[in-house]
């Protein structure tokens, strides 16, 4: 795996050209970062990092070059809203060098200027590492502090290190939306003022319509990794109606030798629902850092979403797999309140796994229905969003449906992931005409 560069120690720079640049001071502005910023994404974001670092504080800070100021906090420590001083914060080194900066034993003395000198329960160590606005800017630093010395190991910095990309993917996803909006706002008054303008203001939405989707296509991971012996494929299909910004999300990745399958539905739509589905993907890999047991990993999605607006609620199933020694794939399964997952063998059974879950960010103990299952050669595992049972032609017509769903997919035997991927959304899209209404999100793994 690629190391993560890190500065060990690193000077803390004075004011440099690159910091000031009025470049990097307008994408600091468009990311919205100021001493009263209200984000409640970036301070769930500086809870998730604080679990990663087992404990201590964390918190975003921005700069403008000479002055920095926190935005975002958690634990106890400086609050957000913060000003802390000029000349040798922390933050400057890493927004000029771009890489973390770990320091893994504070000096007794700090230096004249550093913000860290005047700050009770002055923390022992740190690790600061750059966030990436626009146009690949530094625009903050997300900074988390332990008391009492101790090394900052490279698994860390990696994990804090994505956990930074997601804070940036967020400061661009909210800027595009406001800059979005501005567009459409003005384009709207002018629409108003003079008819001979449409062509051209048509024009203009178009490349707002094309930004938003770009920011759509971020939240979703751009390359699903290989699994040896087992191929996956994955699609996310828009609905044809509603909010352009996804609540439906997908992930995959590996956790030593094993690997962690995830799909989930927020509840809602827009972009509160996909900050919730950013906070709850980001927060499950934490989790499967530290545990791969998938109840652990559901509960700890359940106790971030109850931090959140007390509306925020999403389903989620979440499957761990690694090799059987006897060959094949051992997967377990946990579901909270999401589709079942289905299982379709070599042989054309289809069996259904995962049901009885309840929903999460409900003001009540969830509860997860787990299985463990094996999987062989020519078995395949389909996950998917209720945007495919839920899919119909018309109002009041008969949604698509488990016993639709499980025919359909009992015809996908000896297909590849792939394959099985698309003659589902065929199928789905078929029956409703084209006129599928809610986002849909597909994923099928198949063991060769």
């Amino acid at each position: 795996m690629t190391e993560v560069p890190v500065q060990r120690p690193a000077p803390l720079h004075s004011v440099s050209t690159a910091r000031r640049s009025a470049e990097r001071l307008r994408a600091v502005d468009r990311a919205g970062l100021s001493a009263d910023s209200d984000d409640r994404v970036l301070s769930d974001l500086c809870d998730v990092a604080r679990e990663l670092a087992g404990g201590g504080y964390a918190t975003v800070s921005a700069t403008d070059g000479v002055t920095s100021w926190i935005c975002a906090a958690s634990g106890d420590g400086p609050e957000a809203g913060t000003v802390e001083g000029a000349g040798g914060a922390v933050e400057h080194a890493v927004v000029d060098s771009g890489v973390p900066l770990v320091l893994d034993a504070l000096p007794d003395a700090p230096a004249d200027g550093d913000p860290a000198a005047d700050t009770p329960g002055r923390p022992g160590s740190v690790c600061s590492v750059p966030v990436f606005g626009e146009a690949g800017h530094v625009v903050a630093a997300l900074r988390v502090a332990r008391t009492g010395s101790g090394e900052w190991t490279p698994r860390t910095v990696r994990l804090l290190t994505a956990l930074a990309r997601t804070l940036g993917a967020h400061l661009r996803m909210a800027g595009s939306m406001r800059v979005s909006q501005d567009l459409a706002d003005r384009l709207g008054a002018r629409l108003a003022r003079s008819e001979s303008q449409q062509q051209s203001l048509s024009d203009e939405l178009g490349d707002s319509q094309r930004r938003t989707d770009l920011l759509e296509s971020g939240l979703l991971p751009p390359v699903l990794p290989e699994i040896v012996g087992a191929e996956v494929a994955a699609v996310y299909v828009p609905g044809a109606v509603g909010e352009h910004v996804v609540g439906d999300f997908y992930d995959l990745f590996a956790v030593g030798e094993r690997y962690c399958l995830v799909i989930g539905d927020v509840c809602g739509k827009g972009v509160q629902a996909s900050q919730i589905a950013v906070v709850a993907r980001y927060t499950i890999r934490g989790a499967a850092a530290r545990d791969l047991e998938v109840g652990s990993i559901v509960a700890s999605v359940d106790g971030t979403v109850r931090t959140m607006d007390e509306r925020a609620m999403l389903t989620v199933v979440v499957v761990v797999l690694e090799h059987d020694p006897d060959g094949g794939l051992r997967a377990e399964i946990a579901s909270a309140g999401h589709e079942p997952a289905l299982v379709l063998r070599a042989d054309g059974a289809v069996e259904r796994y995962g049901t009885g879950g309840t929903m999460l960010g409900l003001p009540i103990p969830c509860r997860v229905a787990t299985d463990v299952v094996r999987l062989g050669s020519g078995d395949a595992l389909l996950l998917y969003t209720d945007g495919v049972t839920e899919a119909r032609p018309v109002a009041g017509a008969d949604l698509f449906g488990d016993d639709r769903l499980t025919d359909l997919f009992r015809t996908c035997a000896g297909l590849d992931a792939a394959g099985t991927v698309a003659a589902v959304h065929r199928g789905v899209s078929a029956y409703a005409r084209g006129m599928t209404k809610d986002d849909t999100a597909i994923v099928a793994l198949r063991v060769t």
